[in-house]
């Protein structure tokens, strides 16, 4: 479209289509009064016809070719006015455009640095849960090496209680003897009856020996499963307090979870909204240069007379 083309539809939609003059309604007479003026016989003394009519009609299309000439000039002031105020317009909203695109791209990078950190944040619970598994398997693994240690003392602690039975059966057997042999001393001379009694008195002094062994190998193994019963207690209540605690880190960890994950979706949301936003921008930003250089590329085209 050329200036010209451009001009002539603007000043039409402001003042409407021009009136059109014509050399014969600039003359104000008609083909009849011209005609009149022209008959043979009529004012015979005057030479030409068109003797007296020419230097009127001359003035007429003088004054013509001046209103048209101010008017255009009218025209042109208005169309070139328009046009720097639309110009102007269209520079404000290029620069309003261009603002609001560097502030979308500063805002879509504290979006990506958020969705870095929320994703940083995401995996953080996953390792303090693969660290509280391997520290409850440590423990699981501590009670069951004290349980098994446990049911060998206790196992050893019914091996010496039936050896301690043995044994009192056996001093048992040792009274009885002693008391026979006490009965039956006043049937035997007192040689024999002196060598009975050392020997019964030899076993029944390593039979106390063994005794005493055997009760001090079951006081020590007693004390041992006390202290065993009283650490697998210790150890028990502990497990029971870490998974306890570790149960409510992980509920609070879902939670977390939970709420990064929700935040991450509204957050990839906002991310969609404001590209389509700078989609829409850019597209924008293109129409407005097109239309630029289409005016641009107007206002360098010489006007067509």
């Amino acid at each position: 479209m050329s200036f010209a083309d451009y001009s002539g539809s603007s000043y039409r939609r402001m003042f409407g289509d021009a009136p059109r003059h014509s050399a014969r309604a600039a003359v104000g007479g008609s083909p009849t009064r011209l005609s009149a003026a022209y008959r043979p016989g009529t004012h015979r003394g005057y030479g030409s016809p068109f003797s007296a009519a020419t230097p009127g009609y001359r003035a007429k299309v003088g004054a013509v070719d001046l209103t048209q000439s101010t008017a255009l000039t009218n025209e042109m002031k208005i169309i070139r006015t328009n046009e720097k105020e639309q110009l102007q317009g269209l520079n404000d909203r290029f620069v309003t455009f261009i603002e609001k695109v560097h502030h979308l791209e500063q805002h879509n990078k504290v979006l990506e640095a958020e969705v870095t950190l929320l994703r940083q944040r995401h995996s953080e619970p996953s390792r303090l849960h693969d660290l509280y598994e391997q520290e409850v398997r440590e423990l699981r693994a501590r009670v069951d090496d004290l349980a098994h240690e446990k049911n060998q003392v206790h196992l050893d602690c019914v091996h010496m209680a039936e050896a301690l039975e043995r044994v009192k059966e056996k001093l048992d057997e040792e009274a009885r003897l002693r008391e026979e042999a006490d009965d039956a001393s006043s049937e035997y001379d007192a040689e024999g009856v002196t060598e009975a009694a050392a020997r019964n008195n030899d076993a029944m002094k390593q039979t106390k020996e063994e005794l005493s062994e055997y009760r001090r190998q079951v006081q020590a193994r007693t004390l041992e499963i006390d202290a065993l019963r009283g650490h697998n207690e210790a150890l028990e209540r502990q497990l029971a307090e870490m998974e306890d605690r570790h149960g409510n880190e992980i509920g609070e960890l879902q939670d977390t979870i939970q709420q990064l994950e929700s935040a991450l979706r509204s957050t990839k949301g906002e991310m969609s909204r404001h590209l389509r936003e700078y989609q829409d921008l850019l597209n924008v930003k293109m129409a407005l240069d097109i239309e630029i250089a289409a005016y641009r590329q107007e206002r360098a085209t010489p006007w067509r007379t």
